[in-house]
């Protein structure tokens, strides 16, 4: 029972690393598009 509690924790963190990963890339052009925008005006 441990086991498997071991490899749920880490299956799930992996996966919470790869949604958390996939979302900065698809995020990162939007924030790099305004961090331009904010920098233009500064």
């Amino acid at each position: 029972l441990m086991l498997q509690l071991v490899i749920f924790c880490l299956s799930f963190k992996e996966i919470f690393e790869i949604f958390y990963f996939f979302q900065v890339w698809v995020k990162s052009p939007e924030v790099l598009a305004r961090d331009r925008l904010l920098g233009s005006y500064a």
